[in-house]
């Protein structure tokens, strides 16, 4: 852990969020992590139950702070959405430096964050190892949806689209308007695909303010249609399109035509 690990604008960001008790839990998961697997945590009921049993809080804050944590860029959200797990690039750094004379101080693929590369056109982190996105499938996810006439039936949309959304992600001070904003993905995601975890809303605040709730709806249908549940499948069409130049309604309209989105 760094020594300045109190002034790290993340860490401030989570106790002005949830107050100064927030500190022990971060200290706690931390040094389950470095003790434990060395550079990641996995997040599940018994780990929460200890967190709190060691803190001695309620497990509702423990996963208040895990969660805004995952939000601020503390944890990696994709991997935390995805895998279950606690970890960030930083993290897997300083274990990388501390395992250098261990005889094995190799990183899962599925967790591995140091091999990264960040477009900075796009604002888009990929994988080159593809670990936890499968881009192929995305691909034909992608020739799926050029494929599709304007009159084909989509998956029960009727009561789910609205008008593709023209404003961006309102600000974390006006709750209500966040929530009106992401109500469309998180209705379509939580009939269609799965349950919405407080990580996968993250996730859809993310990438709605990436690139806008149209396209991020539009994602959703295709990861429908592919007979897909999970959010690593969404990502990755999202990140194929985005690399394609399509981030707007106006774009993807230019490419696949005219539809209705979420």
């Amino acid at each position: 852990m760094d020594s300045d690990f109190l002034h790290d604008m993340k860490v401030r960001k989570i106790m002005r969020a949830n107050g100064a008790s927030a500190i022990a839990i971060l200290i706690c998961l931390f040094g389950n992590i470095y003790r434990d697997e060395g550079y990641f945590m996995r997040w599940d009921e018994d780990a929460r139950f200890l967190i709190a049993d060691d803190v001695g809080v309620k497990e509702s804050y423990v996963d208040e702070v895990v969660v805004k944590a995952v939000k601020v860029g503390l944890f990696d959200s994709e991997l935390f959405s995805g895998h279950q797990v606690l970890t960030s690039h930083g993290i897997q750094q300083r274990y990388k430096k501390a395992a250098v004379q261990k005889s094995d101080s190799s990183i899962s693929p599925a967790y591995n964050l140091l091999e990264l590369v960040s477009n900075d056109d796009n604002g888009v982190t990929t994988n080159g190892n593809q670990s936890y996105q499968d881009v192929s499938s995305a691909d034909n996810a992608q020739s799926k949806e050029k494929k599709s006439k304007s009159n084909k039936s989509k998956p029960d949309q009727t009561e789910t689209t609205t008008p593709a959304s023209s404003y961006s992600l309102p600000s974390d001070d006006d709750k209500a308007k966040r929530n009106a904003f992401l109500e469309p993905l998180v209705e379509y995601y939580t009939k269609n695909i799965g349950r919405v975890t407080p990580s996968i809303k993250i996730n859809l605040e993310k990438s709605a303010t990436e690139t806008s709730r149209f396209l991020v709806g539009k994602a959703l249908i295709a990861t429908f249609e592919a007979g897909k549940s999970d959010w690593a499948y969404t990502r990755g069409v999202l990140n194929n399109w985005i690399k394609d130049g399509i981030r707007t309604k106006e774009d993807y309209e230019r490419t696949f035509g005219m539809e209705a989105g979420l």
